[in-house]
């Protein structure tokens, strides 16, 4: 699966371990998510922009707290989960029951509402 990310920086960003260094403003497409780069994402200093996979979730009920992965999880290391575009911390907002491969909404201060849309970002072992 391709995810496409833009450095937000102003300066040079090296993801470590990676082999990727991203000019100012430079987009790049990768193959897979890496421990190294879901922490730039969830530090904000890449944006997904794309991937080549959907992996929405629609919340289809106000409050609804579980959901079907439609792929098997691959672990908070190699994918983040965003809702409508903000990126949500695996523990805190939500987490998942890897024995029914269901993601499980944790945040009491953000109720989720009919027609919000949960992203899944990379999934590649």
């Amino acid at each position: 699966m391709s995810i496409t990310l833009h450095n937000t920086l102003a300066t040079v960003l090296d993801v470590p371990g990676a082999g990727l260094i991203f000019d100012p403003g430079e987009t790049k497409t990768v193959d897979g998510i890496s421990p190294a780069l879901s922490a730039a994402i969830q530090s904000g200093k890449l944006n997904v922009t794309a991937q080549s996979a959907d992996l929405t979730l629609l919340v289809t009920e106000d409050d609804q707290s579980d959901f079907d992965l439609p792929i098997p999880w691959p672990g908070p290391d190699r994918m983040q989960v965003s809702l409508n575009g903000l990126v949500l911390a695996f523990g805190e907002d939500y987490t998942v029951e890897v024995a029914d491969n269901q993601l499980l909404w944790l945040d009491e201060e953000i109720a989720l509402k009919t027609g919000d849309r949960i992203i899944l970002i990379g999934g590649a072992p």
